[in-house]
């Protein structure tokens, strides 16, 4: 067994790595106030996380304001008027199976407006709440409380404005541990990995005591280390609506089993401090923190901009969805993110039109994912896309790695995207349509291990 030391004197163990100490329960006051010191360093030293004041609210948000100091209960979804300003937090879940009555509807939005009943929401949304209301601050976003699920229409507008919703969040909470929202955020250690006090008299008879437990398994590592195989321990880092919201959010506070974890646009932390002492700090850039010096240097390197989409797109492609029709709306917030940073460029059902020819040469990887069970076999995008895939995609170079095509034999006729709801091409699709124009030339297609398939040319 791995054992994480954390002394209370001098280290007698000095090849023993030492931690901070972590709580047998991340649901307690004490622990929370871990992360007070990581948002107050982010709001006075990070420029790059911004979003210190208030941000124009979502559509609809959860009013905590007579939670906060009230006796009575209510808690009532409020619906504004498009001007409204504050500060609001949004959650990041696992839907999971779990059934719960307070979910909007056509049916229960006159009723959700004038009060959500306690006992009608799940254990993440209950958790979520009083976390919220022990920040202080009043608002709350929860997607499936705050769209209406049976509405298309409104499915349609509000997914197109998830770059404004997370990105305007003053903190995003991540459910990491619970695989649905009966899970909670909150847990309590198992016995084995709880903390154990050691003492005695060392050969010199000097007293020592310290302190062991199992190590603990990082969040920020694990979806850091790898995109092929998710951790059991983080069921939410599998969900593929979740790669945008972490990476669009300013602030992000992991729920971990074990501790509380930091993630923001320049900075990760934990309880134990472990997270920041591993060599591949050294080696490599955390991803939430690589993805915003991507766009925040993206006046001066464009190339860099370029290859960050590609590198998302193998990413985000191994990801689990329910509905395959999600495939471009789960990574539209990114899409417009990014359109912003290429003014003049055309966003073509995942790929780009300027990079056209790059963005073309991607390469199926993985097995077929069997959560894209509905709606799996309806088209959803073109072939020439990756997103028409129900498995992983990767490039052949992201851009970074190897050099440019020096030379390119063919031609644009005419591209076009349908979106099904109008004006916004990053989202759903109806049709697409790319023309080119270039020489033929008769080849051999074979399997192989890398690419997947290679095309053999007659010599």
């Amino acid at each position: 067994m791995c054992l994480s030391l954390r002394a209370e004197y001098e280290n007698p163990f000095n090849d023993f790595p030492v931690y901070g100490a972590t709580r047998a329960n991340t649901g307690v006051e004490e622990g929370w106030l871990r992360a007070l010191p990581w948002i107050q360093h982010c709001l006075a030293f990070h420029q790059r996380c911004a979003n210190n004041t208030e941000s124009p609210l979502p559509r609809r948000v959860l009013d905590l304001e007579v939670l906060l100091g009230a006796k009575d209960y209510s808690l009532p979804l409020l619906e504004t008027d498009g001007v409204e300003r504050g500060r609001y937090v949004c959650l990041s879940h696992c839907w999971g199976d779990s059934e719960y009555l307070a979910k909007t509807t056509s049916l229960t939005l006159e009723r959700n407006k004038d009060n959500i009943p306690w006992d009608t929401l799940p254990r993440t949304f209950q958790d979520a709440i009083r976390f919220t209301r022990w920040l202080g601050i009043r608002y709350l976003w929860i997607d499936s409380l705050c769209i209406i699920q049976d509405s298309n229409e409104d499915w349609l507008e509000e997914s197109a404005k998830m770059v404004d919703i997370y990105r305007g969040a003053f903190l995003t909470l991540a459910a990491t541990a619970s695989s649905s929202d009966d899970g909670g955020l909150f847990h309590m250690h198992v016995p084995a990995d709880q903390t154990r006090r050691v003492f005695g008299y060392s050969s010199a008879g000097i007293p020592y005591n310290f302190y062991v437990r199992p190590r603990v398994s990082h969040c920020i590592i694990k979806r850091h280390s790898t995109y092929t195989e998710t951790p059991k321990d983080f069921p939410l880092f599998d969900r593929a609506w979740v790669y945008q919201e972490l990476l669009l959010s300013p602030r992000v506070i992991h729920f971990a089993e074990q501790e509380l974890t930091w993630e923001c646009m320049q900075r990760i932390d934990c309880e134990c401090g472990g997270s920041t002492r591993y060599d591949w700090l050294r080696r490599d850039t955390p991803h939430k923190m690589h993805h915003s010096q991507a766009f925040h240097e993206s006046y001066n390197n464009v190339r860099e901009l370029h290859a960050r989409w590609r590198t998302m797109v193998g990413q985000y492609s191994r990801l689990s969805l329910t509905l395959g029709k999600d495939k471009l709306p789960a990574l539209s917030g990114l899409a417009r993110q990014m359109q912003r940073c290429r003014p003049g460029d055309q966003y073509l059902a995942g790929l780009w039109a300027q990079t056209l020819w790059e963005d073309l040469l991607w390469y199926a990887v993985g097995k077929r994912k069997s959560s894209c069970s509905r709606g799996g076999g309806e088209w959803r995008a073109p072939s020439w896309s990756w997103a028409s895939l129900e498995k992983g995609a990767e490039y052949v170079y992201t851009g970074d790695e190897r050099e440019e095509p020096s030379e390119i034999y063919a031609t644009l006729v005419h591209a076009s995207v349908v979106p099904v709801m109008a004006g916004d091409s990053t989202g759903q699709l109806s049709m697409a349509e790319l023309v080119l124009e270039g020489r033929l030339i008769p080849g051999t297609v074979s399997k192989s291990s890398f690419p997947s398939i290679l095309l053999y040319l007659p010599t």
